[in-house]
């Protein structure tokens, strides 16, 4: 039976700056390759791979390095035998798959982010997420308490300074990364961990008596690159109006917007984060603005966009597909006081009520399809209508208890079930966030699941009334945004 053996292939000395590490690893039942070398160092890699294994032996390739140049090395890997699975990001399996057609992939999702021989876990692939590289990932090997790495705890060589021995790990993650706030999570992933050695992708390695205070050091680094900082450390804000805001975005986010692109009737891609076809989008006039050719303003510009898309093509009878991929992350700044909170979503309801007017030739035509059938009459019953019926509600609710009319017995059956549906939308809300990236610690976590009760008692009225308001504001709508209060994000 083979012994468990993790075996460095080089490193490789790129340049002045970067060593790149490889590893082969055998267990019980297979060999795996763990991540592979530019490809002028092919020759010399194969030659150390070689020494240890037969090439068409190998049973697992792992790629945490997914850049592009990889393909070739894959290409020469493959001519020279290789027959086994790749193990990638969702992504990058993707353009694999694409590429090699008769070599078998599989993505971490598929693998339940575990890798298994047989009742022993060979890999815990711990998903991390951070711009500029998308779903990159930490490996976990439980057997040996061994963690491989990719940018995180990578350093560069030789650029010393004597007042600083971490300033090549520092220099590596300050230019690699953001900003430190990406760390949070994968740190807060792997703390559970007992781990002896850490291997990254580029620099050295650290033993045992060296991961306590590499991980004290990581946690410690405060630096901002190239995207916004944030001043939480986690993903809930403090302020008890923001967390409020936070489920009720997971909802419209995840649960809502998948349900209604599986519908085909997505109306709304947010625009701080869609992404057109420049050519159908310069056609059909880009945003509406008095500017525009359609001479007309709206403060729901990015829902007008989608709209108008989607009308566009279904009258011309253009192939076309909206679609919302939950995957992506963007953090924005949430209203922190009820003054801009409700300028905020007056404004989205005034936008609401102009579109529908404006396109309310698709409303129940079956020309629109899923859009007209589907879509359009759910944003007016439920969003336009839905607010006035609910406050009615309340009004009859306590008018009915005063003149003594009220069944208590069956209000509260209807309180509770009415209760516990929305409980369920934001627990699968939260679930479907959470399940491929942890986001919030348990205690945040347990924090959303009592707001998912409390938000019924006070908070959702006041929205639904000040909606009902917004309706008649919209009858004297100036077409303008309104000031909206931001405190911006606090520098790292």
């Amino acid at each position: 039976m083979p012994e468990l053996k993790i075996i460095p292939i080089g490193p490789y000395v790129l340049d002045e700056m970067h060593q790149i590490n490889t590893f082969f690893i055998t267990t019980k039942t297979y060999k795996i390759l763990y991540d592979l070398v530019p490809i002028q160092f092919y020759e010399k890699f194969r030659e150390e791979l070689m020494s240890q294994s037969k090439i068409e032996e190998i049973d697992y390739l792992v790629l945490s390095n997914s850049h592009s140049s990889i393909l070739n090395v894959m290409e020469k890997l493959i001519q020279d035998g290789f027959k086994g699975v790749i193990i990638s990001n969702h992504f990058f399996s993707r353009q694999i798959e694409n590429v090699y057609q008769n070599i078998q992939v599989k993505s971490l999702k598929s693998l339940d982010f575990i890798l298994m021989d047989g009742k022993e876990v060979v890999f815990e692939f711990i998903p991390v997420v951070f711009l500029p590289y998308p779903k990159m990932f930490l490996s976990y090997m439980p057997l040996t308490e061994t963690l491989f790495s990719n940018t995180i705890f990578s350093s560069y060589i030789h650029l010393d300074d004597p007042d600083n021995p971490w300033f090549g790990f520092d220099r590596f993650h300050e230019n690699m990364m953001p900003s430190s706030h990406f760390l949070h999570i994968p740190l807060r992933l792997i703390k559970e961990k007992r781990i002896q050695t850490i291997y990254p992708l580029y620099g050295k390695g650290y033993e045992i008596y060296e991961i306590d205070q590499v991980l004290e050091h990581l946690h410690s680094l405060q630096f901002y690159n190239q995207s916004q900082p944030y001043e939480e450390e986690g993903g809930l804000g403090q302020k008890p109006l923001v967390k409020f805001q936070t489920l009720e975005y997971l909802r419209a986010f995840t649960t809502g917007r998948i349900g209604w692109s599986r519908l085909r009737s997505l109306l709304i891609i947010s625009g701080a984060f869609g992404m057109f076809d420049r050519q159908t989008l310069i056609e059909a006039g880009g945003y509406l603005t008095s500017s525009s050719k359609m001479k007309k303003d709206t403060v729901g510009e990015d829902m007008e966009l989608v709209v108008r898309l989607t009308r566009i093509a279904l009258e011309q009878k253009k192939e076309f597909i909206v679609t919302y991929v939950h995957q992506a992350n963007c953090y924005t700044e949430l209203p922190s006081d009820f003054k801009t909170l409700l300028k905020q979503r007056n404004r989205w309801h005034r936008g609401l009520l102009d579109i529908l007017s404006y396109h309310r030739k698709m409303i129940f035509d079956y020309r629109y399809k899923q859009p007209g059938m589907i879509g359009f009459p759910y944003f007016m019953i439920f969003e336009m209508m839905g607010p006035f019926i609910e406050v009615m509600g309340y009004l009859a609710l306590v008018i009915g208890f005063m003149i003594g009319i009220l069944n208590i017995e069956i209000f509260l059956l209807l309180f509770s079930v009415t209760i516990g549906l929305g409980m369920m939308i934001s627990l699968f809300s939260l679930y479907i966030a959470e399940k491929d990236m942890k986001f919030y610690s348990m205690k945040e976590t347990m924090v959303l699941i009592m707001i998912a009760i409390l938000e019924n008692f006070g908070y959702r009225q006041m929205i639904s009334l000040h909606r009902v308001i917004s309706t008649f504001s919209a009858l004297r709508d100036s077409g303008s945004w309104g000031t909206q209060k931001r405190q911006g994000f606090k520098k790292v």
